[in-house]
């Protein structure tokens, strides 16, 4: 996950970081409390302390408990860290006021029923963001991934019908929750290095496939070709949220 962090902290062209940006539309207000699904190391909260109202109170929520150590030894702000599986949620109905899921839908085989389970544990009127990536996402990074045979099922330019994405998330989320808002938000990354390009794509591979490391060194040095020929090899991020009330 870090390597795929640090390619946008270091080469996006963005007058607002991501993890600012999200929290702006998850808008946390004084005395909320909120809970994040798919935590992973807690970054949105890490990095935006400052940004929290007074009072507000955070649940990490991630089915690796590795994720919610390194949360608390980074010092997330959180008053609860919790593992489990997004279809089973620990938690009492109608608990939180806003909750959080960045990233890790496409993670869940039965989204229908994790969909359930958020707005089971949020109040009425409370507010869930999905965040996720849309179809077009760093498409220029994976076609040339492809030509190296270098995808992942998430990273592919063929993905799957059942892929969550920005399109299909708006449907999905509406199902269980109603009418939804979208918000989209695409960012410029001009790439001057090789090594954070290849170190994204490994992060991307299946876990345990073998036999691509000559590949991928074979997608660095065309990506140092093309920053010796441009100046910088460009793509665009293009993510976005999907917003709803239970």
């Amino acid at each position: 996950m870090d390597a795929r962090a640090r390619l946008y902290e270091r080469f996006a062209r963005e007058d607002e970081p991501w993890y600012r940006w999200l929290l702006r539309q998850l808008a946390p207000a004084s005395g909320e409390q909120i809970l994040d699904v798919g935590a992973g190391s807690g970054g949105v909260w890490r990095e935006n302390p400052v940004s929290l109202p007074a009072g507000v109170r955070v649940a990490l929520f991630d089915r690796s408990c590795a994720m919610l150590k390194e949360a608390r030894s980074r010092e997330a702000p959180a008053t609860l860290a919790a593992v489990g599986d997004a279809g089973a949620l620990p938690f009492r109905d109608r608990s939180f006021d806003a909750l959080l899921s960045a990233h890790m839908l496409y993670h869940v085989a039965d989204r229908a029923g994790a969909l359930r389970e958020m707005r089971r544990v949020l109040r009425r009127g409370g507010r869930l963001c999905v965040a996720t990536n849309d179809q077009a996402h760093l498409i220029e990074l994976r076609e040339l991934a492809s030509g190296f045979a270098l995808g992942g099922e998430l990273f592919s330019l063929g993905r799957s019908e059942d892929t969550f994405s920005l399109e299909s998330a708006r449907d999905e989320v509406s199902g269980a929750f109603g009418p939804v808002h979208v918000v989209r938000r695409r960012v410029r990354l001009e790439i001057t290095e090789a090594l954070p390009v290849v170190d994204y794509v490994r992060s991307m591979l299946p876990e345990g496939e073998t036999g691509s490391e000559e590949a991928l060194a074979e997608l660095g040095r065309e990506v140092e070709r093309h920053i010796a020929r441009s100046g910088a090899f460009v793509t665009v991020a293009s993510a976005g949220v999907v917003m709803a009330r239970a």
